[in-house]
């Protein structure tokens, strides 16, 4: 008992030191400028109003300078929430990466090509949703009955 109660404290002392690299390596990657420009690019007013106006259903028409004013709205709302993000990308990352990939994600993500892949997301992740939105909205709308039958309980 006595060995098996030693080699637990070991285990958890060895562990301490590769959680603290972990926690070091998140908040190093979390804070390369490439990473953040790419945040502060996803929550940008024109961001924010190009995915407003993908969100709405087809028949729905919004002008440009409507969806820039919206966009203003709700840029100003997510940088009120932008530490709660960084908090949760800060400890997901750290939880969920190994050493050897944060420092592969910072490797990269500090290079040239690495820096202009994450400068490219929000106008990549804009493009396909613009795109893919109304056809995720008709197949939710399409299986709505089925949705409403599961949440009042008559699936069964």
């Amino acid at each position: 008992m006595r060995h098996a109660l030693h080699g637990l404290a070991l285990s958890a002392a060895l562990a301490l030191p590769a959680a603290a690299d972990t926690d070091a390596l998140a908040e190093q990657y979390l804070a390369l400028p490439a990473v953040q420009d790419m945040m502060s690019d996803m929550f940008s007013a024109e961001a924010m109003g190009q995915q407003f106006s993908s969100s709405l259903p087809p028949n729905v028409g919004v002008t440009d300078d409507q969806a820039l004013k919206v966009g203003m709205i709700l840029s100003d709302a997510m940088q009120e929430i932008r530490p709660d993000m960084e908090r949760l990308m800060l400890e997901k990352s750290a939880e969920l990466f190994t050493e050897a990939e944060l420092q592969a994600m910072i490797d990269f993500y500090s290079s040239d090509v690495g820096k202009s892949v994450l400068s490219k997301n929000q106008a990549f992740f804009t493009a396909t949703m613009t795109e893919l939105n109304p056809k995720i909205m008709a197949a939710v709308q399409a299986r709505q009955g089925d949705i409403m039958q599961i949440l009042q309980g008559e699936d069964q």
